[in-house]
């Protein structure tokens, strides 16, 4: 399903209000504002659930154990593709460590 710019705009502007109004919450301990990849993550996931979807499928940013796509303990499915030799100077470089 593709979304409208408007809908897309929407979502960008609600998820950032509201990621505001909680990082300003004396009350509560949050992590900072996320950078714009984990912030894009977000908000896929933030629109696949207020739109109800069925099915997402998402893609890892750059991957690794800390990747913002890893906050689905059990997956239904998950898909490996060929690993390349991308963000070496995060993940470590060789194909072993980046996997």
């Amino acid at each position: 399903m593709k979304i409208s710019k408007q809908l897309f705009s929407f979502y960008v502007r609600e998820l950032d209000n509201k990621l505001n109004s909680l990082s300003s919450r004396p009350d509560l301990e949050t992590p900072p504002l996320p950078r714009y990849p984990r912030f894009l993550s977000l908000l896929a996931i933030y629109i696949f659930i207020s739109e109800k979807f069925d099915i997402a499928i998402l893609e890892t940013g750059i991957g690794g154990e800390t990747d913002s796509t890893n906050i689905f303990p059990r997956p239904v499915a998950t898909g490996i593709t060929t690993i390349g030799l991308d963000h070496i100077d995060v993940l470590g470089n060789t194909v072993d460590k980046i996997a």
